[in-house]
């Protein structure tokens, strides 16, 4: 429930928790296609996901803008089509999908700077923001295809551990102590400071909370999605025996 704030008008307790409400809406449509199993189909709405994206990105409806998540819509598409690729190799229409998908993330990102330097009060670069998220893409590629060479390897998982509790903690505590710290400590000391002393709390979290509280976790799930799977099964027993 502390995630679902955004969708009842709370504000959140940390400003970078956003993008949660995003994820959430993604996860909405994946469970609408398991539940009427078609995900061995995922492709084909992938496909039309993107043309829809697409499509209210020429001819804009609100209402299904917000359904279909348009505004993140391509880095979604893109990033389910890179497991396919990984999972059952490159093909063509694969390919056509990261490359539409990567010219609308360049195109909506691109287009909407002027709003966030407003936001922002400052200025972006543009072909900055356009090499980030192309640099992104290529790496994403990179990984979908087994060509990560030296990089592809196991310690990499620690970092990429690191990269949620990171983000549940650093917009509002890292803005608290800049504007404690500045201008009494050098800029440059403090930004890089605030960056270790983040990371090292986001590893204390992984290493006491998630590392220990994750396997239980888990198995009191799968007991619990077990014991629901029995009841209705014998609830759908029931009911054939009445028939």
């Amino acid at each position: 429930m502390t995630m679902l704030s955004g969708f009842i008008g709370v504000p959140s307790i940390d400003g970078a928790y956003w993008s949660l409400f995003v994820e959430i809406r993604f996860y909405a449509l994946v469970a609408i296609v398991l539940v009427i199993r078609r995900i061995h189909q995922a492709q084909v709405f992938i496909f039309i996901w993107l043309t829809l994206s697409v499509a209210l990105e020429i001819h804009p409806v609100y209402k299904l803008r917000y359904f279909f998540i348009t505004d993140y819509s391509a880095y979604f598409i893109a990033g389910a089509t890179y497991f396919l690729i990984w999972s059952k190799g490159p093909s063509l229409i694969r390919i056509i999908i990261i490359t539409i998908s990567w010219w609308l993330a360049m195109f909506q990102a691109t287009n909407g700077l002027q709003g966030f330097e407003k936001h922002y009060g400052t200025s972006m670069n543009t072909y900055a923001v356009a090499g980030i998220i192309t640099i992104f893409f290529a790496v994403m590629m990179l990984v979908s295809l087994r060509r990560t060479g030296i990089f592809g390897r196991t310690h990499w998982l620690l970092v990429g551990s690191l990269t949620y509790p990171l983000y549940l903690l650093h917009q509002n505590i890292g803005f608290m102590v800049f504007n404690v710290a500045y201008p009494t400590i050098n800029a440059h000391i403090l930004f890089w400071g605030t960056i270790v002393a983040a990371l090292i709390f986001a590893y204390a979290v992984h290493f006491f909370i998630e590392r220990r509280l994750s396997s239980p976790l888990k198995a009191s799930l799968n007991t619990f999605a077990d014991h629901i799977q029995r009841l209705t099964m014998r609830s759908s027993g029931r009911a054939e025996t009445r028939r």
